[in-house]
């Protein structure tokens, strides 16, 4: 087959000038190099594709019964413009309680105390990725946002108004939370 690819290649670079015969080149050795990889790259998506990302989001409260909610920037590949709340992708292996301060502090400059949990989430995004998520109930240590490049906005809005801004993906977690549907159950609690 390389014999095959190297005889067309000398034979169409020596009717053309040098430039276009190594523009030639390199278009079949990305072909080779695509040939070759494409088994295992079909594995690997297949491999991604059945394992669900984790992430974990974090539902902060404070002592007015107020809860932050950011909005998405508008050129966000995933769901732009929308208001949720903060938190994100955890690292492989990364313990769920760490990563959702980590992603906080990255999203908002907050630092927070994490009560327990609301909810757990297993969905597919639009681009196919499976997603495991787990929503925390959140208290906020301080009140200085800081929001990364991802989000443009922030609010912080009383319980009972949070579902006509917020995205209805969240609303069951407004409602256990309003509800007093959920038990204490993280230490330090």
């Amino acid at each position: 087959m390389k014999r095959t690819i190297l005889k067309k290649i000398t034979s169409l670079a020596g009717k053309k000038p040098i430039s276009e015969g190594k523009k030639i080149v390199k278009k079949v050795r990305e072909q080779i190099d695509y040939d070759n990889m494409k088994g295992h790259y079909d594995k690997a998506v297949k491999k991604v594709a059945e394992k669900p990302a984790m992430a974990a989001k974090a539902f902060i409260v404070d002592d007015h019964d107020k809860i932050l909610i950011i909005k998405r920037a508008d050129d966000d590949v995933q769901k732009p413009g929308i208001w949720e709340i903060p938190g994100g992708r955890l690292q492989q292996g990364e313990n769920p309680i760490k990563g959702l301060v980590r992603e906080v502090k990255e999203e908002a400059g907050l630092n927070i105390e994490v009560k327990n949990i609301l909810e757990v989430h297993k969905f597919t995004r639009d681009d196919s990725q499976k997603i495991c998520m787990s929503v925390y109930l959140c208290k906020p240590l301080n009140f200085d946002i800081k929001l990364s490049p991802e989000h443009t906005e922030f609010e912080w809005i009383h319980i009972t108004k949070a579902k006509n801004k917020l995205t209805k993906f969240f609303h069951k977690e407004v409602d256990k939370y309003q509800k007093k549907e959920y038990e204490f159950i993280l230490k330090g609690c």
